[in-house]
């Protein structure tokens, strides 16, 4: 069931009707502009998380400015992402289940479709559902680079796990997951640095381990500074790296810094999302005219 939506072109903001999520849709648009431009100068492949919006038009808009794909955190944001069009989706998290697996094997049969895995069991279980549903599904090794939430020891268990879908018929080793997503929460840029680095060192140890074992990974995904990228590329040559855009298109500078470890990368990155609540619609607003749906001015 449709719902109708809180604003329409024309209204005044006193009378949009709430609770209301508002975009600036000036600032957003800058702020694909920006992103896009930042990948290309750096020379990474942009691959935004889209668990920020949850929006397959959005998601286009930012594949339309440079993005290779989008990031998903489930199996339901991936299956929605592929209904409203959008053809290369990763997962960037391990699954577990063969209901949920047999739903991102059957979305492999419509769409280019990744998904980490830090356990051989589990690529067994990936691999089964591939293979009942006749798709393909690349693979990537997710390590532990200094997070502790997930991701196999770096080094030799790393490619033991690639080894195992590089053997699975319908699987294909995609490269390696190196995400340190606790490292944006370390407040000094000195000890942040500290982090990524030994994070850079776990990616070195397990391309290493890939290459003696006749392996290597086409990709390095993960929120890492251009520094980081440049360094886990090295010894790679061919490489493509994806950086995973957490907050990407929505957040503010602050964010942004954090997970770059530098406030040089994007420094004019703007916040463009608003919630208005009924506290506010209460206490009175001025009467803006919305010149397109969901649009305000000002924020």
């Amino acid at each position: 069931m449709s719902l109708p939506p809180p604003a329409a072109v024309g209204m005044a903001l006193a009378e949009v009707d709430t609770p209301a999520l508002l975009i600036d849709l000036d600032a957003f648009e800058r702020n694909l502009q920006r992103m896009g431009d930042f990948a290309r100068s750096a020379g990474v492949r942009l691959r935004p998380h889209s668990k920020t919006h949850k929006s397959p038009d959005i998601a286009a808009r930012q594949i339309a400015h440079g993005a290779v794909g989008v990031c998903c955190q489930k199996v339901s944001e991936a299956e929605v992402m592929v209904a409203g069009g959008i053809g290369d989706v990763l997962v960037s998290n391990e699954v577990a289940g063969a209901a949920k697996l047999d739903r991102l094997a059957a979305l492999a049969r419509r769409a280019k479709i990744a998904i980490c895995a830090d356990d051989a069991d589990n690529v067994a279980e990936i691999e089964a559902a591939a293979a009942k549903a006749g798709a393909a599904i690349d693979v990537l090794v997710e390590i532990d680079v200094g997070g502790r939430r997930c991701g196999t020891p770096p080094g030799a268990p790393a490619a033991r796990i690639a080894e195992r879908i590089a053997r699975s018929p319908h699987l294909r080793f995609a490269g390696l997951q190196a995400y340190h997503g606790s490292a944006q929460h370390v407040r000094e840029a000195r000890d942040r640095s500290a982090h990524i680095a030994r994070a850079v060192d776990h990616v070195k140890e397990t391309q290493g381990a890939l290459k003696a074992v006749g392996l290597r990974a086409a990709t390095v995904t993960g929120a890492l500074p251009r520094q980081a990228m440049d360094a886990c590329i090295a010894d790679e040559q061919g490489a493509r790296d994806e950086l995973v855009k957490d907050w990407a298109q929505f957040s503010g500078a602050s964010k942004t810094q954090c997970v770059h470890a530098s406030s040089d990368y994007l420094p004019s990155y703007v916040e463009v999302l608003t919630c208005l609540s009924m506290a506010k619609a209460a206490k009175g607003l001025p009467e803006e005219k919305a010149q397109r749906p969901g649009k305000q001015k000002g924020h």
